[in-house]
């Protein structure tokens, strides 16, 4: 897999410096691209959230399983939506989790403090960002992690199993986590178990949001709830 496409970045409208700034990188879903949720950093300039980057990748273009080997976006191949977890692509899923590591320290360099850079997505977007929220170890700004589920879960689990310190460092990390109770993809019932993992695992600070009647998509209220998290975010690092 190679990350070749560009990436959509929406830098922050207000003049601050980095050191006073946020970034949230936000991951798209299956056969979509970072475009298609570039307006999200549009919403945020309507909660005054001026001194937020926003950076949008696109995943490479893979065969998809689920799609009879169409050749689509993707971060890596789903075989199942039956069983997410069926026959995982764990080569893709850690080149794709580096990648976005990589974009993470590409921030720091240009001097956002790391507890100022939010990781998020939908749906695998979603799974990228919660498996690095389990497995990172260092101290970052949030986590939003919306339709999805945690991928590679024995062995997360057994990572924080013999490496009780790991979840530590992000222990009072705000995560935002929502499914819609529609969801005909994810199961909606994988978004208690992100919760419940999260939570034996020493997140404390989780915020969890369910929709009535919504399905494999976003709608206004999540937005909203996204954008008022983001404010209650910025305004933590100022308490």
């Amino acid at each position: 897999m190679t990350y070749t496409k560009p990436v959509i970045s929406l830098p922050a409208v207000c003049q601050t410096p980095p050191e006073a700034q946020y970034t949230v990188i936000f991951l798209h879903g299956l056969g979509d691209s970072g475009q298609g949720w570039s307006f999200i950093a549009s919403a945020a300039r309507n909660y005054k959230l001026d001194h937020f980057n926003f950076i949008f990748p696109s995943a490479p273009d893979i065969p998809s399983s689920l799609n009879f080997g169409m050749v689509i976006p993707a971060w890596y191949d789903l075989k199942s939506l039956h069983n997410v977890r069926a026959d995982e692509d764990v080569d893709s899923i850690e080149m794709s989790l580096e990648y976005v590591t990589l974009l993470v320290e590409e921030e720091v360099t240009r001097g956002v403090p790391m507890e100022h850079i939010i990781v998020g997505g939908f749906s695998q977007g979603c799974a990228l960002s919660l498996l690095l929220a389990a497995t990172l170890g260092e101290r970052m700004g949030g986590f939003i992690g919306l339709s999805g589920y945690i991928p590679m879960l024995d062995t997360v689990k057994h990572i924080n199993c013999t490496d009780p310190d790991l979840a530590r460092a992000n222990s009072t990390t705000p995560i935002f986590l929502a499914h819609g109770e529609k969801d005909n993809a994810i199961k909606f019932e994988l978004s208690r178990e992100n919760e419940a993992c999260l939570r034996d695992w020493g997140f404390q600070d989780i915020t969890y949001k369910q929709y009535k009647g919504l399905s494999h998509s976003t709608n206004d209220e999540e937005i909203d709830d996204v954008m008022k998290w983001l404010v209650r975010v910025s305004e933590l690092e100022l308490a």
